[in-house]
């Protein structure tokens, strides 16, 4: 009898178990999907603008830290790339930045809905760098609803 009963026991723990690992596999790997899947359009639309020297030359002349500004042409060629490369994802939304080396923090304006304010936004940075000129390219996404 005393057999009958720690093995019960025994299968009680492993049934508690399995079921613990059954509901944490079904409910975490959807935030980690959405993470997984931003930080990869992230890593390749930089790579893009990384590995075109057009693009690199766009950041090296962009204006500093200003948002998206539809007289910038350095800008306009920036946008359109990221856009191509995020518009399979229609959920997606954009921004970015580029700063000087001195001031690494050019954060984004909040209050002028230039980031939302109530959303999970991932943002990765690149350096460029040329003989004169060291810029910091930041990419922000999130998603729109």
């Amino acid at each position: 009898m005393n057999k009958k009963a720690y093995i019960r026991t025994v299968e009680a723990v492993i049934a508690i178990l399995l079921t613990f690992i059954f509901i944490m596999t079904i409910l975490t790997p959807k935030e980690s999907q959405k993470e997984n899947t931003l930080s990869s359009i992230q890593k390749n639309t930089l790579k893009i603008i990384e590995l075109n020297s057009s693009l690199r030359k766009n950041v090296l002349e962009s204006q500093l830290g200003v948002p998206f500004n539809p007289t910038d042409p350095n800008r306009i060629q920036l946008y359109n790339t990221i856009k191509d490369n995020t518009k399979k994802f229609v959920t997606l939304d954009f921004n970015f930045t580029v700063c000087d080396q001195k001031n690494t923090n050019c954060n984004p304006n909040i209050k002028n809905d230039f980031i939302p304010k109530n959303k999970d936004v991932y943002a990765k940075s690149i350096m460029m760098s040329s003989l004169d000129k060291t810029r910091i390219f930041r990419l922000y996404l999130w998603e729109k609803f």
